[in-house]
């Protein structure tokens, strides 16, 4: 009996010890990148998570000048005119920018139809497709015949990673291929597992962990699949909700877009247009 109590006193200690640790590393985890970043961007507070939190997608696009808020429709001055839809980050939300001075604000402006910008600063895949499932978005974007989507080199490591930024408080959607290749949405419904998730000790070896995995030319199949059919799918809820066919265009933007090749072949075998 006493050697049992012993046992449960000494793994209490190590738990203790444990945690100690891991608090430790998250405050100066945390300290050291809030003192790295720059004076222009949000510094969230330091906290762990119990439950799930994501961006409120339904109600992000205010149309205001907050860069954190996504842009309001340009063109609409042509509403007699077939609307065309951009998604994508930072780059096609054109973040920090006049409204004037955005792709989606020239696009409308060149073509004289409205362009519907639902990009998100900090985004990738998953955010498009998270719209295009939900009502909502068809109540704010109309019945497009062209759908743009510009890709950065970081949106794989945005498609795998839990978070972002370490910094961040919201945690990314995943989206998966099982086994036997059918598309699936993750559920974050355990607490203990969102505390451990939130954690910038576990963030760091989160982003370590992903970066690698990126960088491992034996995962490139994985990667590119999974990519193809998050557009795909994204594709086919807007098909299915518009009653007609629509062209989509993938605009690989910028340096530096690992498996460049391998993600072109395979998304023009799926009838997208790409564009480098």
């Amino acid at each position: 009996m006493k050697k049992s109590v012993k046992i449960i006193k000494i793994i209490i200690l190590n738990l203790c010890l444990v945690i100690l640790f891991v608090f430790i590393s998250d405050l100066i985890i945390y300290k050291t990148t809030v003192a790295n970043r720059h004076s222009i961007y949000k510094i969230s507070e330091f906290r762990y998570k119990i439950n799930p939190w994501y961006l409120d997608l339904e109600h992000y696009f205010t149309g205001t000048d907050d860069v954190y808020k996504g842009r309001k429709p340009d063109g609409l001055e042509f509403l007699n005119k077939t609307p065309i839809t951009v998604f994508g980050c930072s780059f096609a939300h054109g973040q920090h920018l006049k409204y004037n001075q955005t792709f989606s604000y020239k696009l409308s402006h060149i073509l004289k139809r409205p362009v519907y910008n639902r990009a998100i600063p900090g985004s990738s895949f998953q955010d498009m497709y998270e719209q295009v499932q939900n009502d909502y978005f068809y109540k704010d974007v109309p019945s497009s015949d062209i759908i743009f989507y510009f890709m950065i080199d970081d949106h794989y490591r945005r498609m795998l990673i839990y978070y972002t930024d370490i910094l961040s408080l919201s945690e990314n959607r995943h989206l998966y291929l099982d086994r036997k290749k059918h598309f699936k949405q993750e559920k974050l419904n355990n607490k203990l597992v969102n505390i451990i998730r939130s954690s910038y000790t576990f963030k760091k070896i989160n982003e370590f962990y992903i970066n690698n995995y990126i960088n491992n030319d034996k995962n490139a199949d994985k990667i590119t699949d999974l990519t193809t059919a998050i557009f795909a799918e994204t594709r086919k809820k807007l098909e299915a909700h518009y009653g007609k066919k629509v062209n989509f265009v993938v605009v690989f933007y910028g340096g530096g877009i690992k498996y460049k090749d391998i993600l072109e072949q395979k998304l023009e075998d799926n009838n997208f247009k790409v564009l480098d």
